[in-house]
């Protein structure tokens, strides 16, 4: 019983936060090797439009300067990833 209980509030807790999500840096996309990504960062960035546009609109802000703030927050994680090897 445990088991399926915690399964349920770990399934309901990713729900909730998948829903806040606008956008996620993954350093490791496109990679192939080590040596790959010591010479050339790859890394991908990603943005989940429905949440965005949810978001923008809850906020009544422009939405082309609230997607640009998006996509530079990413972008800084593409910075510090880079930065750390």
């Amino acid at each position: 019983m445990a088991p399926t209980a915690a399964a349920a509030e770990m399934g309901a807790l990713v729900g909730f936060l998948s829903s806040k999500v606008l956008g996620q840096y993954d350093p490791y996309a496109g990679l192939v090797s080590e040596q790959a990504a010591r010479s050339h960062p790859g890394g991908r960035l990603m943005f989940v439009a429905p949440n965005v546009l949810w978001t923008e609109r809850e906020l009544n802000v422009s939405p082309e300067d609230f997607r640009l703030w998006v996509c530079l927050h990413e972008q800084t994680h593409r910075v510090q990833f880079a930065a750390a090897p």
